[in-house]
């Protein structure tokens, strides 16, 4: 039997730049704050060239920074943890965005545990253990996700965003509704979600800085 106490090894990927934004460190670091409330670990990051990653995840073990192919590091380094949290960069039109691309990385440890983060607007197949997507239409995959064997464990839509844990939320079924892009909206977020927002029949807040 496990002792609770055990110390678990846990591996992150995420990144950061003007690309994508700092929305993958943010729901990170958040999902590892909540684990260690629960029990003791020790934590990686492999992450891309930065100079914001050491100062952001002061409470991790360690840092790994990778100049080209994180894959193939990851899939060398995933031997030696028991979880894997996995929260790779939406870039256009590329093929690392979509759960296909990561299949098979259970081949390299069959018994680590997978957590797939992501907030794709049309689903993917996926091999994970558990589908974190908090993409507010994304309650609606369910059916396709389950009959693709994505994972064994789904959290989906809105609730299943990430906040810090000391702030509470209070969901109320009449409400302003507010959505917040971060500093800049540089993969034109608000124009693919235009169409589910203007459906929504209550005030809506939104702050964004387009680019060109």
């Amino acid at each position: 039997m496990k002792s609770k106490n055990k110390l678990i090894n846990i591996l992150c990927y995420a990144e950061s730049n003007a690309g994508t934004g700092r929305g993958h460190y943010t729901r990170v670091r958040y999902l590892i704050s909540a684990l260690k409330k629960r029990k003791p670990a020790n934590v990686t990051l492999i992450t891309n060239y930065n100079n914001y990653a050491k100062a952001f995840f002061k409470n991790f073990d360690k840092i790994i920074f990778v100049k080209s192919n994180i894959k193939k590091k990851i899939e060398k380094s995933l031997i030696n943890y028991d979880i894997f949290i996995l929260d790779p960069p939406y870039y256009e039109k590329r093929k690392n965005n979509c759960g296909n691309y990561w299949k098979n990385l259970k081949k390299f440890n069959k018994k680590i545990k997978i957590v797939r983060l992501t907030d794709e607007y049309k689903p993917t197949k996926h091999n994970v253990d558990i589908l974190i997507n908090d993409y507010p239409y994304s309650e609606n995959f369910i059916n396709i996700y389950k009959n693709s064997n994505s994972a064994k464990k789904y959290f989906l839509g809105y609730k299943s965003f990430l906040y810090p844990i000391h702030h509470k939320v209070i969901y109320k079924k009449n409400s302003t509704f507010f959505v917040a892009f971060g500093g800049a909206d540089s993969n034109f977020l608000v124009d693919k979600l235009n169409p589910i927002i203007n459906k929504i029949k209550m005030k809506k807040i939104i702050f964004v800085r387009k680019n060109k």
